[in-house]
């Protein structure tokens, strides 16, 4: 598989809205299209002020039908959004019409989209980039890469990238997998683990311990979401 980053200049709501407040991004955690309505589950990033008046402002355009504030930190608030399919955004559709697919996790920063788009080769990508362009949308391909193919069914990909996992923390979480370490009948124990990657036991129980705490932290955005 070969995937793509792309940045799009694009009019939809949440990309005004990420221009218009400038030092914010707005992340997509989660998106589909249901009843004629966009259902987007985000993460607004930014000054706590500026995410309060970026979301005052997103509530109360006519095309919102809903609009939720689920979780406030001191560096981002989460958000349950519901659109109006005239005004969602459209790129998703046009992406999905040709023989390349985009993956929904993304980011709206100063007015511009970051996107993550894949196929089968680099010649179906460009024609869906030419797709867009030939529908007035502005886009600029940051660069292509090669992509496993496990990495893109269902939401393994997007998972990923939420989840946060140094590269480090999730090779031993697969070894501690693969290795028999979360079966019922435990088939190795922490210090067997520290011994094939030559580190100490606290070492492997601290890596262990840190890459389970960002998967709960991810899956917990998703809790709020009506798959």
């Amino acid at each position: 598989m070969k995937g793509a980053t792309i940045t799009v200049d694009d009019d939809c709501l949440l990309s005004g809205m990420s221009k218009k407040y400038v030092g914010t991004k707005i992340h997509t955690l989660h998106r589909n299209s249901k009843k004629d309505a966009q259902r987007s589950l985000c993460k607004v990033v930014g000054k706590e002020s500026i995410r309060k008046n970026l979301i005052s402002d997103l509530s109360k355009h006519d095309c919102v039908e809903e609009l939720k504030t689920f979780s406030e930190g001191s560096k981002d608030t989460k958000i349950f959004l519901i659109i109006n399919s005239m005004k969602s955004c459209k790129i998703l559709d046009l992406v999905n019409e040709t023989d390349s697919f985009a993956k929904d996790v993304m980011v709206y920063k100063h007015g511009i989209e970051n996107w993550f788009i894949y196929s089968k080769t680099i010649e179906n990508l460009n024609d869906t980039i030419k797709s867009l362009k030939k529908n007035n949308i502005k886009v600029k391909v940051e660069k292509f890469f090669d992509l496993p193919i496990d990495m893109v069914f269902t939401r393994s990909f997007d998972l990923l990238v939420n989840m946060k996992l140094t590269k480090r923390q999730l090779t031993i979480l697969k070894a501690a997998w693969n290795l028999g370490y979360y079966d019922r009948d435990k088939k190795i124990n922490l210090e067997d683990i520290a011994k094939k990657f030559g580190v100490s036991e606290p070492t492997i129980w601290e890596s262990l311990r840190c890459a389970k705490y960002k998967i709960m932290s991810s899956l917990s955005d998703y809790f709020y979401f009506d798959f």
